[in-house]
């Protein structure tokens, strides 16, 4: 008897350490949501950005070619946010006054399809993923980033709360 209840126990111990290690891996996996990484540019050369971080580290991230443009009007000071995946490759580099805005005075993120984008008009039509038309002001430096987008393709937009798109992501 005892013999059988030490073997059930230590087969509940086994497969409860196995739910336990694949709830790790599913967190910090391919599926893990992006990593956010706030802090100041040091400088940014050629293909690669240096963030001084809130907590004092210094940082040193690659910028694919679509990113190149928007690192280089990047300052030394500026305060950024650098996103990145699970597996630490640069995400996207944008302004810390974006996210903080959206905290704070009504930014909001929206995801979907462009369906039109004229640069002469800096207007957007997005279809949104519940199916709605909406069209908003660019401004800025979105504009250059919507201009190598093309029509159908997925996006994320930050809104302000004076409905105008201040940053662009693609996926």
């Amino acid at each position: 008897m005892k013999k059988k209840l030490l073997k059930g126990f230590l087969i509940f111990a086994a497969i409860s350490q196995v739910g336990y290690a694949g709830y790790v891996l599913a967190v910090d996996g391919p599926g893990a949501p992006p990593q956010r990484i706030s802090g100041t540019v040091d400088r940014v050369e050629g293909d690669s950005i240096h963030i001084r971080t809130d907590e004092g580290a210094m940082q040193s991230y690659s910028i694919s070619k679509r990113m190149r443009d928007d690192a280089r009007a990047l300052n030394e000071g500026d305060r950024v946010v650098v996103e990145t995946d699970w597996m630490h490759r640069t995400v996207d580099v944008f302004p810390a006054t974006v996210l903080l805005s959206s905290q704070t005075y009504g930014y909001r993120t929206i995801m979907g399809r462009v369906q039109t984008f004229n640069p002469s008009d800096e207007r957007l039509t997005l279809e949104t993923r519940s199916g709605e038309t909406e069209t908003f002001t660019v401004r800025g430096p979105a504009i250059r980033k919507l201009n190598s987008i093309k029509e159908g393709s997925r996006v994320t937009v930050e809104i302000d709360d004076q409905n105008r798109v201040v940053d662009v992501r693609r996926g």
